[in-house]
């Protein structure tokens, strides 16, 4: 069974994909509109919001110190996926 980060670790990497995740769906809807009308549109935005959160913890080194605690980086890519896509779905569903 894979191990989970300690819960600030955990917390941080919720938080830094909420963020992304708002960043760019703001971005976005500054640019067009309050929905955008393509199914698609919303597997790219989570996808992006989760490529950025991942590569940021690459660049701070943060993914070589939680592998040296034992989590791997398949945990990590998926935690960082949660936030995005839950929040994509529920998007999807209000509108």
């Amino acid at each position: 069974m894979p191990s989970l980060p300690p819960l600030p670790f955990l917390a941080r990497i919720l938080l830094r994909a909420a963020v992304v995740w708002v960043g760019l769906r703001g971005t976005l809807l500054l640019l067009f509109g309050l929905v955008i009308p393509v199914p698609l549109a919303a597997v790219a935005i989570a996808g992006i919001a989760t490529l950025a959160v991942f590569l940021d913890l690459r660049r701070r080194h943060e993914l070589l110190f939680l592998g040296n605690l034992g989590v791997s980086d398949v945990v990590i890519f998926g935690l960082s996926a949660v936030i995005p896509v839950a929040a994509e779905i529920a998007v999807r569903t209000i509108a």
